[in-house]
């Protein structure tokens, strides 16, 4: 038998996928917004506190613990730097995760949250990029890789 809590979540749940369908529509194209960088990871060395990052698509990444947050997206009011951002998706982008970092066995996940070197045009996010790809092996991996 069905508990009112149950129902209750059944209908939570379909409220939000509801609300993430429709909010889905307004996801921006192409645009530019602010990323919040954590200074204390290795992930962003020779990076400052912010950094443009440019977005297209309809990934938002969302992270908890274990998972390492090395930059996020900044509150709504210093969100867009420069774009077409609608309300819906400002609301929906916000504070989510930019560049995340996870073991898993011996290695790790290192995600992006929209491709860091688009047409190679931004040069903090492919700083990122590099840091991910010659600095993870031996600062993320729990052995670093031998050739």
């Amino acid at each position: 038998m069905k508990t009112e809590k149950e129902d209750a979540k059944k209908s939570d749940s379909k409220k939000l996928t509801e609300e993430d369908k429709d909010a889905l529509k307004f996801m921006p194209q192409g645009i530019i917004l602010n990323a919040e960088l954590n200074t204390e990871h290795w992930l962003n060395f020779g990076s400052g506190k912010n950094l443009p990052v440019f977005y297209d698509g309809n990934y938002v990444l969302l992270s908890k613990q274990p998972v390492q947050t090395a930059a996020r997206f900044a509150a709504p009011a210093k969100l867009r730097l420069s774009g077409l951002l609608w309300p819906e998706a400002k609301n929906r982008i916000a504070q989510s995760a930019y560049l995340t970092r996870e073991s898993n066995g011996r290695g790790q996940i290192i995600l992006f949250a929209a491709d860091p070197n688009f047409r190679a045009y931004f040069y903090g996010t492919g700083r990122l990029l590099l840091n991910s790809i010659l600095l993870g092996p031996g600062m993320g991996a729990s052995k670093a890789v031998e050739f």
